[in-house]
């Protein structure tokens, strides 16, 4: 699990930098809102790889499982204009 969560997070990295680095040669990034949700964002990952020492396996694999639920959810809900 903390491979696949590991190497997850470094392909998510990757294709985000990627899309910057299209959107940026072109001019479509808004650098002053990039930076104010920069701060913020690194302080998550903080607190989150933090806290993920101490969370158990099993229950970090059950909270994400809750989170695909949700995701698919809304996703479907969309699907059918519902939100």
């Amino acid at each position: 699990m903390p491979i696949a969560i590991g190497s997850s997070a470094f392909m998510v990295g990757l294709t985000a930098l990627a899309g910057l680095l299209g959107h940026a040669s072109i001019g479509h990034v808004n650098w002053h809102t990039a930076l104010l949700l920069a701060l913020p964002i690194f302080i998550g990952t903080q607190i989150g790889s933090r806290a993920s020492i101490h969370i158990k396996i099993r229950d970090i694999k059950h909270l994400y499982g809750w989170f695909l639920v949700l995701i698919a959810m809304i996703a479907f809900l969309r699907v059918w204009r519902f939100i």
